[in-house]
């Protein structure tokens, strides 16, 4: 693995083959095989620095910021991006993916924090007086959670509602639509082919017709 020279690099996030880097700066770096390479996305409105970063399999990416509470998204899996400054209206930490597909982050006053594509939140659950700072999920659907006092708490989250949802369906749904015009379309080559090969053979046939009538007269 070779990190981008010269960044001061925060966060990073992977996933098979795709690495994703983010650092001071609001530098973010994209990888497409493994971390042995790296080159810049296109980040609009680059922050002063990004801590966080996490992903979905449906090549939405989220990055929070460090020193303002602010957060990037980008719906290519990391290529370009969109900056957005009045999503928050607090300190945020710990953002992670969920098994979902939702990103999780937990605000500097106990609050967890929900969203299916990094540009609208909602809270989800309230901690007891917890300042919470790093989040990951747990197989049975649970959220642990680091405190500023060093402790780990366990807290749930209500399921994914069918609207949070719906992005990752619609934009399933557009895939396949352009899968079925690619396979339609390399189709129609092979179907023109053979048309063609049908018509070449026509003149044979009314060669051997004509042959036939020859013979039949000659008799």
């Amino acid at each position: 693995v070779r990190a981008p020279a010269r960044e001061h690099l925060l966060a990073v996030w992977a996933r098979g083959e795709l690495v994703i880097a983010v650092g001071e700066g609001g530098v973010i770096h994209r990888s497409e095989d493994g971390g042995r390479s790296f080159v810049a996305a296109e980040v609009a409105d680059r922050p002063s620095a990004l801590a966080g970063v996490a992903g979905t399999p449906d090549g939405v990416v989220v990055a929070i910021g460090r020193e303002q509470p602010i957060v990037a998204c980008s719906c290519d899996a990391g290529r370009t991006w969109v900056v957005l400054d009045d999503v928050f209206s607090k300190w945020v930490y710990g953002l992670t993916a969920l098994p979902d597909g939702r990103f999780a982050v937990c605000g500097g006053d106990g609050e967890l924090l929900v969203s299916s594509n990094g540009r609208k939140w909602s809270t989800a659950a309230r901690s007891s007086g917890e300042v919470l700072l790093a989040l990951t999920p747990l197989s049975n659907g649970t959220l642990l959670a680091v405190t500023t006092l060093g402790l780990l708490v366990e807290r749930t989250l209500p399921p994914a509602k069918a609207t949070d949802k719906a992005p990752a369906k619609a934009k399933a749904k557009a895939k396949a639509k352009v899968k079925a015009k690619a396979t339609a379309k390399a189709k129609t080559p092979a179907k023109a082919k053979a048309t063609a090969k049908a018509k070449a053979k026509m003149p044979a046939k009314a060669k051997a017709t004509a042959k036939a009538r020859v013979k039949a007269r000659a008799k």
